[in-house]
């Protein structure tokens, strides 16, 4: 029974006693959302509304299910042995125990490949269905891609697209990009399909006529040596007639593509001419140089539109190759199971009986596809039969809208089920006075007017002030000075606040006792690794012992970067960068004044040649011609491994006063090497892209690092990782960082058109609705921080 006591008691009894209405439950952070979702499980089996094996309780990750899984079992059997209930509801919850480890208590994927499993055929599967984790889903996709170049670059359909192409600054990685996105979106390129249209001519002649204007006026000059003048002459003249005798498409592009300015700036002296005023000419100029760059960002629009359809035909495919030989990704799942619930009459109606009751965890997180599954096994077409959905969720955590999770989509379904909302507002977490703080702050940020925005509801404390201390502490405050010194002084200001947690010592509460707070208690919380590198200096210089627990901040330490180095540097001779990052690391330690007596000497960096000169520099590139020379013959682990030892990686981490996480570190990147060979990785030069990506922002969801319990440390990760976890002590940093926005490759209209965008500022390849597309991310992006 709920405890009367509760401020929020009567939402409680709803969600468990209401059991013939959907409902749809909003609950702020550390309100017992979990709980109150394993309660309404418990009353239904107990009340006889539905068995267990007919209850899809679905969560967002593996690590929650699995905890799900176990807070049932253990509430279960309490029931059984509550004298409060009556011996019929004893009897059903001891006997949904025994029904409890085929139960479907797990995340929407899993919940798909049961549903794909038990109708194979009618989903035109194999009988047997491989689910590719993401190791070897990424590996696969490195080949398949690779095919798909072999096969663009051999297509004469393609020619000239691909030809205007690379004149324009086309990067085929940058291509790369731009299909690993349609690759995780497949689902939204099957309607409507980009539109085939063939490329435009490339109409040069207003670019002409303004420069043909400019170039009838120097004959107005006073002066021969005006550099204005000199400009037109020496430049534009010439320019002009190449431009003018360009007879293909092609050629016409290669003269507006090769980077000559047309409009030279302030230059020009107005005593240098008679009559026209050098303004005059210079505003020709502009006007000629904006008419050029509109011309070549038209015709690289077109070539991407090409392109995109040919992706688009490269993704499905290989889509349909996958579901044919039933090797599944997990995005799949999702878009396979939707498929079949959509299609297939008899199915649906098969999964509906068999699963009466869907309690969805975590709704904040999930998107159109996962929202369509749980309707079309709730009810009939639009109608969703009353009791059969049970969602929580909080809008104000969501934090996966890289991944589609949508916070508009979250309203429409919540408008949807408005009939049913609930909310749970008490937190059981944080004392009051934090609880103020974040009603104080929140209350005034979340704007529900703003789109993209959710009504905030204040959050009622359960737990009293502490007797003393500081609970909530801001520092900094506005700045002056540029992005490097602010964050060093957070950073500094940061260690200084955590050394006085243990020095002073602050009290935490830990099973209703006041303790000291050791560093274990407190987490540092940051958006990106970018604030991560100022943090480690400041807590080094300090003493403080700290852990880096999320992988895509393993990833980007230094002793992985510098593994990293070695590894490309030992894979690409000619990667001078790399060699030269290689022998300044800690692993063959030359320094800059060793690398230029190495040079002033007559050496070379091809370590596959002999040496020139001798010293420590001569004897690093000795070592990587060894590991060359060896890396064909050793497994990706063993050659990582090689390294570590020969290169003395362990005891060279005894120079830092944490010896210990620079071990772990090391150990994490050499358990990465043998995973990646484990699931098909080949070659060196693989593993290294593939573990470069693993650092890029957003590319996973559950990134947390396991800890080591008996090591006391300050555990530092990024936000996506801390997400479901609690501290006694939380200092969040590098919040300026989190209003940076890097828009996405590939934008979707809500007609379902494809926008996209690829290459950096000197050859931007960007479709005609991309930007429009882009300010409308940014508000979201905005409105959602």
């Amino acid at each position: 029974m709920t405890s009367p006591t509760y401020t929020d008691a009567g939402a409680r009894r709803r969600i468990q006693d209401d059991l013939g209405s959907t409902l749809f439950v909003e609950a702020g952070a550390g309100t017992g959302k979990t709980r109150e979702l394993i309660e309404r499980l418990v009353r239904l089996v107990a009340s006889g509304a539905a068995e267990q094996r007919s209850i899809a309780a679905i969560t967002f990750t593996e690590s929650a299910a699995a905890e799900l899984r176990d807070r049932v079992r253990l509430r279960l059997e309490d029931a059984a042995r509550d004298e409060a209930l009556s011996p019929a509801e004893r009897e059903r919850c001891a006997a949904a125990i025994t029904q409890l480890d085929g139960a479907a208590i797990e995340t929407l994927h899993a919940f798909a490949q049961r549903i794909l499993s038990e109708h194979a055929v009618e989903a035109g599967l194999p009988p047997v269905i491989d689910v590719q984790e993401e190791i070897r889903a990424s590996i696969a996709f490195e080949e398949r891609w690779n095919a798909y170049v072999d096969e663009l670059l051999a297509d004469p359909s393609m020619e000239e697209t691909l030809l205007r192409a690379f004149t324009l600054g086309l990067a085929l990685k940058d291509l790369r990009d731009v299909a690993l996105q349609l690759h995780e979106n497949w689902d939204r390129l099957e309607d409507p399909s980009i539109p085939e249209t063939p490329l435009p001519p490339v109409d040069v002649s207003l670019v002409l006529a303004r420069l043909d204007q400019a170039l009838e006026l120097r004959g107005h000059r006073a002066n021969e040596e005006d550099k204005l003048f000199r400009h037109l002459e020496d430049t534009l003249v010439p320019y002009r007639s190449r431009l003018a005798a360009a007879g293909s498409e092609l050629d016409r592009l290669r003269v507006l593509a090769d980077g000559r300015r047309l409009n030279p700036g302030r230059i020009g002296n107005k005593k240098n001419w008679d009559v026209i005023a050098p303004d005059d000419i210079r505003e020709l100029l502009s006007d000629a140089q904006s008419r050029r760059n509109a011309t070549i960002n038209g015709a690289r629009a077109a070539v991407l539109t090409s392109l995109l359809s040919s992706l688009r035909a490269f993704t499905l495919t290989y889509a349909q190759e996958r579901k044919r030989s039933g090797r599944l990704e997990f995005h799949d799942l999702l878009v396979q199971a939707r498929d079949l619930l959509r299609q297939n009459s008899d199915v649906r109606r098969d999964v509906r009986e068999r699963y009466t009751h869907l309690l969805i965890d975590e709704f904040q997180d999930t998107d159109p596809l996962q929202i369509e599954i749980a309707t079309l096994i709730a009810g009939e077409d639009e109608a969703v039969t009353p009791g059969r959905l049970f969602f929580v969720g909080d809008p104000k955590q969501s934090v996966y809208r890289f991944r589609r999770a949508d916070i508009e989509l979250y309203q429409r379904a919540q408008e949807r089920f408005a009939a049913g909302l609930v909310h749970l507002t008490q937190n059981f977490r944080a004392v009051q006075p934090v609880i103020d703080w974040t009603n104080h702050i929140f209350s005034r940020l979340i704007d529900p007017a703003q789109p993209g925005q959710a009504a905030y509801v204040p959050l009622e404390a359960s737990r009293p002030p502490p007797a003393a201390g500081v609970t909530v502490r801001v520092l900094g405050g506005p700045s002056e000075d540029t992005m490097d010194p602010i964050r060093r002084r957070e950073a500094k200001e940061l260690a200084q606040v955590i050394r006085s947690a243990k020095a002073a010592p602050w009290q935490i509460e830990v099973d209703g006792t006041l303790t000291n707070a050791s560093y274990r208690d407190i987490a540092v919380l940051i958006p990106t690794r970018t604030a991560l590198p100022p943090i480690e200096e400041a807590l080094e210089d300090a003493g403080i012992p700290y852990r880096v627990e999320s992988r895509s901040l393993v990833y980007g330490t230094q002793e992985v970067r510098d593994l990293l180095s070695v590894l490309r540097a030992i894979d690409d001779p000619t990667d001078e960068v790399a060699l030269i990052a290689a022998l300044r690391s800690p692993a063959f330690a030359c320094a800059d004044d060793d690398l230029l007596r190495y040079r002033q000497a007559g050496g070379h960096w091809d370590y596959r040649r002999e040496p020139s000169a001798g010293g420590p520099v001569a004897a690093a590139l000795a070592s990587l011609r060894s590991f060359h020379e060896r890396r064909w013959w050793m497994p990706i682990s063993g050659l990582v491994e090689t390294v570590i030892r020969e290169r003395r990686l362990f005891e060279l981490a005894f120079a830092h006063r944490r010896p210990r996480e620079r071990w772990q570190r090391l150990r994490f990147a050499l358990d990465q090497a043998r995973a990646f060979a484990e699931a098909g990785g080949r070659t060196l030069r693989q593993f290294i892209e593939w573990a470069e990506r693993q650092a890029i922002e957003g590319t996973r969801v559950i990134e947390t690092v396991v800890p080591e319990p008996d090591d006391d440390a300050v555990r530092i990760m990024t936000i996506h990782a801390a997400k479901g976890l609690e501290f006694p002590i939380v200092v969040l940093a590098g919040l300026n960082i989190a209003a940076s926005h890097k828009p996405s490759r590939v934008l979707w209209g809500e007609d379902g058109a494809i926008e996209a965008s690829l290459g950096d500022d000197s050859a931007s390849f960007v479709t005609n609705g991309y930007e429009q597309l882009k300010q409308r991310e940014k508000e979201m992006d905005q409105a959602e921080k």
